[in-house]
């Protein structure tokens, strides 16, 4: 930060002047500590969710089985999410 003294600038020290500094850039500090402990947990849990997929012990049936309306229900919320989609945009 920078103040003038008799006409001059001059530098101010952050120790003094933390409480300033704290309130300007507090936000963004916390969001961009937010977006690193995302950036390091998320590979791992993805990491770990395909190790259990390939094992098998993720609960998943290896043949998946159609039930009677399926197929129209997937056009419909195809239709539904086109729409949504659209709209957003």
């Amino acid at each position: 930060m920078i103040t003038l003294v008799d006409g001059a600038p001059a530098f101010v020290d952050p120790l003094k002047e933390w409480k300033i500094i704290v309130t300007h850039y507090g936000g963004l500090a916390g969001l961009a500590l937010i977006g690193l402990i995302l950036a390091a947990i998320l590979p791992c849990a993805g990491l770990f969710f395909c190790c259990c997929r390939c094992a098998g012990h993720c609960g998943a049936r290896s043949q998946p089985f159609d039930k009677k309306h399926d197929h129209c229900r997937k056009i419909m919320l195809s239709i539904v999410l086109i729409i949504v989609a659209t709209i957003i945009l």
